[in-house]
């Protein structure tokens, strides 16, 4: 999955209200443009019960579909970058922000632009 900018979530944290629900997916909309290559959203989940999970895809069905989202139970998933509170125990991602989902999204985003400068500073010599 190296091919891929993957952002790895925890669900969980994203469906606490819906006022924030939107902010998430507007700010990881912003991420997909910074994305160099192939954008992948995997929002992992503990226990969410499946009507909740089927209220949020209907919720956001566009959203989810223009952003390219996996919703998903299996933690083994490597991901690119993973955005995770303290108590997450997930450990197969290649870079790692604990803390705020929203602050997170920020350096995803500056993670990208540094990248970018990099690869294009190789372009030139």
């Amino acid at each position: 999955m190296l091919s891929q900018r993957s952002i790895g979530i925890i669900l969980d944290d994203v469906i606490k209200d819906i006022d924030f629900e939107k902010k998430v997916l507007e700010k990881l909309k912003e991420c997909s443009k910074f994305s160099l290559i192939i954008f992948k959203v995997i929002l992992f989940h503990y226990n969410i019960p499946a009507k909740e999970i089927k209220m949020f895809v209907k919720r956001n069905t566009e959203n989810l579909f223009n952003i390219n989202v996996d919703i998903t139970k299996q933690y083994k998933k490597r991901v690119f970058f993973m955005i995770r509170p303290l108590y997450n125990p997930f450990d197969d991602y290649r870079y790692l922000y604990v803390g705020n989902i929203l602050d997170g999204l920020d350096q995803y985003i500056d993670l990208m632009r540094g990248i970018k400068q990099r690869e294009n500073r190789r372009k030139i010599y």
